[in-house]
Order: structure tokens, then C-alpha cells, then sequence
């Protein structure tokens, strides 16, 4: 009886049993699918390259006053974008938010390429922002 019992109860599960090895085979190809993506997503993301700005000496760039309504007006006048500003001095967007808002201050070596962006001209800042996208 016992037998018999246990044939019929395999009988009735062995379906399940097979779906549940089946879902485990797609989930396995679905994690190894998705490592194969991951992985083409890391070599597509290059990072962002800076376009090459004059050196100015650090110290010079220490003595120039940059406040947050100079950096705007700048940026204003050089017709950038925040994005594009910060593109060119290797920021963030967010972190040339901050500096026009007065919240934080460039550091010394992003002070140095401020300082050498207000001697340019837009035809030149274009140009070097076609540098930075080729």
C-alpha cells in the first residue's frame, strides 16, 4: 500500500519537479545574460575626457578673487551652459551649481583652469569643447 501510495504521489509531483528545474535553467541564463550586459556597459561608458586648458600657476590662481557671481557671469558671458562649463574645468554639473550658488569654493587646481577660461573668447571655448566631445 505504502508503495503504491508513494509511485502516486511521485507520479503527481514529477511535472512540478520539471518546471522548477526549467525556471532554475532560465535564471541561470538570465544572470549570465545580464553579466554579459554589465560588462558591455562598462566598456561602452568611456570617462569624460578634459579638454586641455593652459597651466596657470596655481598660486597666481590663489591671489584672483573668484566669487559665485564671477564664475556665473563668466560663464554667462562665454555663453556655457553649466554642463558644458563643467565639462571644460573637469566637474561635475552639479559641482558648478554649487560654486554659483556661493555653497562651495573651487579648489586650487579647478581655480587655475577658472582662472585661464576668463581670458578666452567663445570661439575659443567652443573649440575646445569640440575637443573634449571628438
Amino acid at each position: 500500500m505504502r508503495r503504491l501510495g508513494r509511485s502516486e504521489v511521485l507520479k503527481e509531483f514529477q511535472p512540478l519537479r520539471d518546471e522548477v528545474l526549467e525556471l532554475k535553467q532560465q535564471l541561470k541564463d538570465q544572470r549570465k545574460r545580464m553579466d554579459q550586459l554589465e560588462k558591455q556597459l562598462k566598456q561602452a561608458r568611456s570617462p569624460v575626457r578634459t579638454p586641455k586648458l593652459k597651466v596657470v600657476d596655481e598660486e597666481v590662481a590663489g591671489k584672483v578673487r573668484l566669487g559665485a557671481a564671477s564664475i556665473k557671469r563668466h560663464r554667462l558671458r562665454l555663453k556655457l551652459s553649466q554642463r558644458e562649463m563643467g565639462v571644460l574645468l573637469g566637474v561635475s554639473t552639479q559641482t558648478v551649481v554649487q560654486w554659483e550658488a556661493g555653497r562651495s569654493a573651487p579648489r586650487a587646481q579647478h581655480r587655475a583652469k577658472l582662472v585661464q577660461l576668463r581670458h578666452l573668447g567663445r570661439k575659443e571655448v567652443k573649440a575646445l569643447l569640440g575637443e573634449a566631445a571628438a
